[in-house]
């Protein structure tokens, strides 16, 4: 089931087929999953001076979200807690510089973070 929040589990066995023979292993113990669909972000831009300011629609399975921001080969990421937190300002950054952006939602689950997958890349030049 690939909804939303899904959870689900599975567990992994070996196998050889010999004259015709199948051999298999013991199962591995069971390993939960959980499906998070990613986000998009609704907007990115730099609203202020060296300020990026980004926003993205609500995941109602995500427990809290992550950002990358990315510029000249060296990333950042940060955590933006809670399920009402939408949106992120980026300060200090370099005026003049493209950053590229993205957010990833992610839940906890018996103290195991599970991720979606990283939204679409959007990029926004410092101009202010």
């Amino acid at each position: 089931d690939r909804s939303n929040g899904a959870k689900y589990q599975y567990r992994v066995a070996a196998y050889k087929v010999v004259n015709g023979t199948t051999y298999l292993s013991r199962t591995s113990q069971y390993k939960t999953r959980v499906f998070l669909t990613r986000p998009t972000l609704s907007s990115v831009s730099n609203t202020a001076t060296r300020k990026i300011v980004m926003t993205w629609a609500k995941n109602a399975k995500a427990d809290a979200y992550l950002v990358k921001y990315e510029v000249d080969g060296v990333a950042k990421t940060v955590t933006v807690e809670g399920t009402d937190n939408l949106s992120k300002t980026l300060s200090n950054l370099t005026k003049g510089k493209t950053y590229k952006v993205k957010v990833c939602a992610y839940q906890t689950v018996n103290g195991v973070n599970y991720y979606s997958a990283w939204s679409p890349v959007k990029s926004v030049k410092v101009v202010k």
